[in-house]
């Protein structure tokens, strides 16, 4: 939806910094926001991708007790 100019999205500076639409995104000033907990997610078939299946692994290792 941001993408076709009808959402608003929250992106890290080095994200926008380096994106290849840098000069289409109007930033809007407002206080920080609070650090959150993100999930991943992904179609199962997805986990056949190498670069998937090594976020994945690493995300498991990091934030989910055995």
């Amino acid at each position: 939806m941001v993408a076709l100019g009808c959402g608003v999205g929250i992106a890290p500076d080095v994200v926008i910094n380096n994106s290849p639409v840098k000069e289409k995104i109007q930033r809007l000033k407002v206080a920080s926001i609070k650090p959150f907990k993100l999930g991943v997610c992904c179609k199962r078939s997805q986990l056949d991708n190498p670069l998937v299946k090594a976020l994945w692994e690493v995300a498991q290792d990091a934030y989910i007790a055995p």
